[in-house]
């Protein structure tokens, strides 16, 4: 079985994405490496800068590289679970055209073993205009991040 499987939904107004990969090092190591965002620029292809504070209400500064463009973002903050997960919600324009609610979650399991799981619902009025980008590069980004991670991580234990 592949480390990384992908998984894409959609109806109309929206669109989920749920990329896992496993990983061969402990949730601990896990979450202490997707949690050093500086070191992002260094080896993430997807997600190249996160600056600003993870904490609930807090905004960041995001860089994404989709699709061969420069997407820069503002989201929120929405959820920080210690050791587990952290969570964004973004918007284009004005809330309601074009959500993203943005989680990385590292799930233990055993000892030795994780999983790095990155999802986004993307949902507003814009989709059906950008179903081809959300379903396409999208995906593709999160896969290329995920693979990095797992890269990472694992040479350096």
């Amino acid at each position: 079985m592949s480390p990384t499987t992908v998984r894409v939904a959609t109806t109309v107004w929206s669109v989920s994405i749920d990329v896992t990969t496993t990983l061969e090092v402990s949730a601990e190591v896990a979450w202490r490496d997707l949690l050093d965002t500086h070191a992002y620029p260094d080896w993430n292809p997807f997600v190249t800068r996160l600056d600003g504070t993870l904490a609930p209400g807090q905004r960041l500064d995001v860089d994404l590289a989709l699709g061969g463009r420069r997407v820069h973002m503002r989201p929120r903050v929405t959820e920080v679970l210690q050791g587990r997960s952290f969570a964004w919600l973004g918007h284009l324009v004005l809330p309601g055209l074009f959500d993203g609610a943005h989680r990385f979650e590292i799930r233990p399991l055993d000892d030795a073993r994780s999983e790095l799981v990155q999802s986004e619902t993307l949902s507003g009025a814009l989709v059906p205009f950008a179903r081809r980008l959300l379903t396409g590069d999208t995906p593709r980004g999160f896969v290329a991040m995920n693979d990095a991670f797992k890269t990472r991580v694992e040479r350096a234990r």
